[in-house]
């Protein structure tokens, strides 16, 4: 190859590098919503699959309760458990039984599906921020809890189920982390993130397959319906779940 020809091929290279780097990247792809509903529970936060189809448990910020609702927002029942800063809710695939979150005082409490008290640990989280501690939980058929604080430090926790951290990785792919969806059959975790509004689909470790734009207001609790390919969000701010399709 001549000297003029290397130039030339050196040119083409050079430019289309310059043109890759200049691209803009591809939009992040939205879910298609399928339907929203009101609901009468004020600052709805943590959101799991309920004792039956089409069934979702809910807790409150500002009442420290814990919900049933169905699928279309309808309240069926509440327990009587009354806790302090519940953020996060997961009900056990093995007895039904309930883990809620609770975000200030950095701990878990295990209830059973009638709210009665079963057992409950305190996370060893550090607690920077009161108000930027632990937002979402979810349980796997390990089993083990899956815990996400929202931020400084953004993390993602194992745990066995008498509160043992097991494993942690640091989240850097949004603002904020706020819920947790294990999907069992693909062995995978959903993380939401209020901040950036997006919903990711992780891998145990929390490394981002792929991610959704959100056009929701503080979305803070997070469930799906793989049978039903829905996904239910709730926002915090205007007390609404959201119905999205599965993508």
């Amino acid at each position: 190859m001549n000297t003029q020809a290397l130039k030339y091929l050196l040119i083409c290279c050079l430019w289309s590098l310059l043109l890759s780097a200049c691209k803009p990247d591809a939009p992040m792809p939205t879910l298609k919503l399928k339907a929203q509903y009101p609901l009468a529970i004020t600052e709805p936060s943590g959101l799991s699959p309920g004792p039956e189809a089409q069934q979702l448990w809910v807790v409150s910020d500002q009442s420290k309760k814990v919900y049933l609702i169905n699928t279309q927002g309808q309240l069926l029942d509440s327990l009587f458990y009354l806790g302090n800063d519940p953020e996060g809710i997961a009900q056990d695939p093995t007895d039904g039984s309930l883990w809620v979150l609770e975000e200030t005082r950095r701990e878990v409490i295990h209830l059973h599906t009638n709210g009665r008290l079963l057992s409950s640990f305190k996370l060893d989280i550090p607690a920077l921020e009161p108000n930027k501690g632990p937002e979402g939980i979810s349980i796997s058929s390990l089993p083990a809890l899956f815990v996400v604080n929202e931020a400084n430090p953004a993390v993602l926790y194992r745990l066995n189920l008498e509160g043992q951290i097991t494993e942690q990785f640091p989240l850097d792919f949004a603002q904020d982390y706020s819920g947790l969806f294990w999907e069992a059959e693909a062995q995978h975790l959903w993380i939401l993130s209020d901040q950036s509004a997006t919903l990711s689909q992780c891998t145990p470790e929390g490394k981002v397959l792929q991610s959704f734009q959100l056009n929701i207001p503080k979305a803070e609790g997070l469930a799906m319906d793989k049978a039903r390919s829905e996904i239910y969000i709730v926002s915090e701010s205007d007390a609404q779940l959201y119905v999205f399709q599965w993508p």
